[in-house]
């Protein structure tokens, strides 16, 4: 796994050093016990390297009083076991020649599961998603009738609304899923085809559909409404939109059971290989 961390350090008489500290707790003889490591973070040169200086630079203009940087904490490194926790916090030292003073940041805590146990929590969190989806596409539907059927401006505004709503919905399983897909990429969970099909085959079209065909139905919506006389010259394209709308959502919600039964096949070939070779090593 890895951990990416975003550090900011201010001060007013400039930082002589920046660190990200990484406490590790392990179980010895039953007693927990800590490890402290330290990774000093480069200070940003007038280049800008090593990360992005918000203040000054450094050299002619004096002593770096601003610096913010990114950094991703690989834990390979500490040979952690599930059961056991990581903390990590930014440190930082000023440049204050009389008592120079290291300011901390708080504590950010991660407790160590299995990949199985990681996995199974992702799966669920994107099975809720998918859920939600699910329920955007019935609203959609409903919206097919509603437009074949809409003779008044009172019947548009309710058409309006749920479009709102659905489309609101489309997007945020779009960011969440594409958050859980970041989580599986830094965790190494899964294999490469699945995150890449989770990508290409169903976060990118959620995405395609709010910016493009929603997009699209809205400005029509908006037109009617704005003027309720073209409203009959307009609604054919509106539901031309809508049902276009409703087959691409139905082909994304198929799309997304199929990367999950083809999750589950990857997790069960995989458990037969581990056990394939717990039996050769007995």
């Amino acid at each position: 796994a890895s951990i990416p961390l975003a550090l900011r350090a201010t001060d007013d008489f400039g930082l002589t050093a920046v660190a990200i500290e990484v406490e590790q707790t392990v179980h010895k003889n039953e007693k927990p016990e800590t490890k402290l490591h330290a990774r000093p973070v480069v200070l940003p040169t007038a280049g800008g390297a090593g990360g992005t200086p918000a203040g000054n630079t450094g050299g002619s203009a004096g002593p770096l009083t601003d610096m913010e940087a990114e950094s991703l904490v690989a834990l390979k490194e500490y040979a952690l076991t599930p059961g056991t926790s990581l903390s990590v916090r930014g440190t930082a030292q000023d440049n204050n020649t009389e008592a120079s003073q290291v300011g901390q940041s708080r504590w950010l805590s991660f407790q160590v599961v299995t990949p199985e146990e990681l996995f199974y929590e992702v799966l669920m969190a994107q099975r809720a998603q998918r859920e939600k989806f699910r329920l955007a596409l019935e609203m959609e539907k409903t919206q097919v009738t509603a437009l074949q059927t809409l003779v008044d401006a009172e019947q548009l505004a309710g058409i309006v609304r749920k479009h709102q709503v659905a489309a609101r919905q489309a997007l945020q399983v779009s960011v969440r899923l594409d958050a859980s897909l970041r989580e599986m990429t830094l965790n190494e969970l899964g294999s490469t085809q699945a995150r890449e099909l989770l990508a290409t085959g169903i976060i990118g079209p959620i995405r395609d559909l709010h910016n493009e065909q929603m997009s699209q139905l809205r400005t029509l919506l908006d037109q009617m409404t704005a003027d309720p006389k073209r409203m009959a010259e307009l609604s054919p394209a509106a539901l031309s939109s809508q049902q276009d709308i409703v087959q691409k959502m139905t082909t994304i919600l198929n799309r997304m059971s199929q990367w999950e039964s083809f999750v589950d096949v990857l997790n069960q070939v995989r458990q037969i290989i581990q056990l394939q070779n717990q039996v050769l090593e007995f």
